[in-house]
């Protein structure tokens, strides 16, 4: 009943009928519910109930599997630690680095000519409003891409899938050297917008920028979504 009511994600109701198995004697039921254990970290427990399983002469197979798993838990989420770490690193320099431009005299206001990560950007820094815009060449993309598929839905011939111009624009608040904008890339006349694989129009992509003193050097953080974002110097 435990493994019947586990497939239903009836978790608590899973755990009684192991219990009740448990007290029968079920060296399975008992291996089934150390794994729950050792799924919730409750390492020591799980260990303790496979000890149990194993004082029956003929236990259940599962329950060295189960004494396997916990062996190996540690070891896993160690590394599995390590990975995050180090994964992190940069974006949490980054955002220590945000916090210290915070902190710094507001940036003078500024006219200029950037390189982004796809065209010059024409920058303007006015009483604390930063605007970046610039434009670039786009060529179709080969094969079958979700664009042409939703074009393709409408109705919409070849000829007008084809994006040959993209419009960039950065727009946002200056604060000391920091900076927090939208980020929005459009196609130059087109009738609408591009889907995004999540569904709907692109709203726009938030980042932050830390501008150097000089203006020589943008570090910039465009956080796609909540899982992920690039770090770009």
């Amino acid at each position: 009943m435990g493994v019947a009511f586990d497939h239903f994600s009836l978790a608590s109701k899973a755990v009684l009928a192991y219990r009740k198995a448990e007290e029968l004697g079920e060296t399975l039921a008992m291996s089934n519910l150390a794994y729950k254990l050792i799924k919730a970290g409750f390492l020591s427990e799980a260990e303790d109930l496979c000890k149990k399983a194993m004082a029956s002469k003929e236990y259940h197979k599962n329950v060295n599997s189960a004494v396997s798993r916990i062996k190996d838990m540690p070891d896993e989420e160690k590394k599995k630690e390590s990975e995050v770490v180090i994964k992190a690193g940069p974006l949490s320099e980054f955002y220590r680095d945000y916090g210290h431009a915070l902190l710094q005299e507001d940036q003078r206001d500024h006219v200029g000519r950037w390189q982004g990560p796809d065209c010059v950007l024409n920058v303007a820094i006015e009483k604390k409003k930063f605007i970046a815009e610039g434009q670039y060449e786009q060529k179709p993309a080969a094969g079958v891409s979700l664009c042409r598929l939703y074009y393709h839905s409408l109705g919409i011939s070849e000829t007008t899938q084809k994006m040959k111009k993209c419009a960039v624009k950065y727009e946002g608040i200056v604060d000391g050297r920091a900076v927090k904008c939208n980020f929005r890339q459009e196609v130059e006349g087109a009738a609408i917008a591009v889907p995004t694989l999540l569904g709907g129009a692109d709203k726009g992509v938030e980042v932050l920028m830390i501008l150097s003193e000089d203006l020589k050097e943008i570090r910039v953080y465009e956080k796609r979504d909540s899982h992920r974002g690039n770090i770009i110097h």
